[in-house]
């Protein structure tokens, strides 16, 4: 038998930007904790991860929705620490990653080069070393940040590259050079760019003033000089996002006072004053914020033995809520494909299993880690294509099944309302997800 099911895009979709948000998990997930989830050129970095949807990876995967991969080799892993977040960016066209690594070459061989320790970059075919000829420090680098045409890392060194830079140093492609004549001491978790300026927040206080505390754990560089942000926070700030739609600057971690507002994990800055958000949001401390559907979603840890705390919460401008799902800490937060991915300690989202990493949404995948079909499994056509207002998909279709559509654009982003774009592709599943094919199309 033959089923048709014929579609106006403007009614499908409207339609699927109204289902209601929800959690879904990824296949079997992953064998270890992630530190980072991040979207870059159309797939999702899992940064930490050492056995992802079943696939050995070292230390970095991706997620393209619906299958987890490596990159390249992958790093040597050496004590990457989830809790706080490793550095991922694109640069130049290569991916810089760093965290707690030895190097990207054959784990067996020893002794290991210390060219390559904790930060290195894909060309797309290789892994190359940065830090030429020495150890970053010996330490860790937390965070990139592109500002001002360079590429800046925040974490916990002494030097980089043979150049005396304490906590914050900055590569411009060929060469590190030291920020500022004195840098940020300690441990610099996070950094982002904020009206034209960088941020960075950790545990850590500027030494270019004697005795000035004003830059605890949260300071600004405008490209020449150092700064405060008004006033110290009064604990360790572990991470911080902006929000672009009202233009905020959102820190949290262990603090519930920042330049003498009291708080209670978060603070907002609008780049004249500090407020809090309100409320508690949070219950132990921040550990990741993202920016989902134009409301700031935090992660925070979990204690042992209690049965309230709040690992997940949103804040909508106004109000916190509880997003109930994961069973213990999160501490990685990232939006890829119109969907928020959560990574953490957890092992189930709302009793569901779900190792480490799960996805909360209206669009999460199903049928992760499943394969094409080849001519004897499921097939349908699609017709006018090019489309232009409405479409045509004609299955073969089994008694009494159920099927799941979903379109996407050329980079694999599932289409959004009111989406407008030149080529994408049709999937159709079965209910359970677990048989799928797909066929391109053009749009008129």
């Amino acid at each position: 038998m033959r089923k048709k099911i014929f579609i106006t895009w403007v009614l499908f979709l409207s339609l699927s930007s109204l289902k209601s948000q929800s959690w879904g998990s990824l296949g079997v997930g992953l064998s270890n904790k992630p530190g980072l989830l991040k979207a870059i050129n159309g797939k999702l970095y899992i940064a930490g991860a050492n056995l992802a949807g079943g696939k050995t990876v070292k230390s970095i995967a991706t997620f393209d929705g619906i299958n987890f991969d490596s990159v390249g080799s992958g790093v040597c892993y050496g004590g990457i620490n989830p809790i706080y977040r490793m550095g991922l960016e694109m640069y130049n066209n290569e991916l810089y990653f760093s965290g707690g690594f030895e190097f990207s070459g054959d784990c067996s061989t020893w002794p290991w080069p210390v060219n390559e320790r904790n930060i290195v970059r894909w060309d797309n075919t290789n892994w190359n070393p940065v830090v030429m000829g020495t150890a970053a420090g010996g330490f860790f680098v937390h965070d990139f940040e592109i500002y001002n045409g360079d590429l800046y890392a925040g974490g916990e060194f002494g030097s980089m590259g043979g150049i005396n830079a304490v906590g914050v140093a900055k590569w411009n492609g060929t060469s590190w050079s030291a920020v500022g004549s004195c840098g940020a001491p300690f441990r610099v978790y996070d950094m982002d760019v904020y009206n034209g300026e960088l941020y960075v927040v950790g545990d850590i206080g500027l030494t270019c003033v004697t005795g000035n505390t004003s830059y605890y754990n949260i300071a600004k560089w405008n490209g020449t000089k150092w700064d405060s942000v008004k006033g110290p926070a009064n604990g360790p700030v572990t991470a911080m996002v902006v929000d672009t739609v009202n233009n905020y600057l959102y820190v949290g971690g262990a603090i519930t006072n920042v330049a003498g507002v009291p708080c209670y994990a978060v603070a907002r800055w609008d780049g004249t004053n500090w407020t809090s958000p309100g409320g508690f949001g949070i219950t132990n401390g921040a550990t990741s914020m993202c920016m989902f559907n134009n409301e700031l979603y935090v992660g925070g840890y979990w204690t042992q033995g209690t049965q309230i705390d709040t690992v997940l919460a949103r804040f909508d401008g106004t109000n916190w809520y509880q997003v109930i799902g994961p069973n213990t800490t999160v501490n990685a937060l990232g939006v890829y494909d119109s969907n928020l991915y959560v990574g953490g300690y957890f092992t189930t989202v709302n009793s569901t299993p779900a190792n480490y990493i799960a996805c909360y949404g209206n669009s999460c995948p199903q049928g992760v880690g499943i394969k094409e079909l080849n001519a004897q499994g499921l097939k349908f056509k699609v017709y006018p294509n090019p489309v232009k207002a409405e479409l045509n998909i004609l299955i073969d279709e089994k008694e009494n099944e159920e099927y799941i559509l979903k379109i996407y654009n050329s980079i694999g982003g599932k289409i959004s309302i009111l989406q407008v774009f030149q080529k994408g592709s049709v999937q159709v599943c079965n209910r359970a997800g677990k048989i799928c094919h797909t066929e391109k199309i053009m749009i008129e």
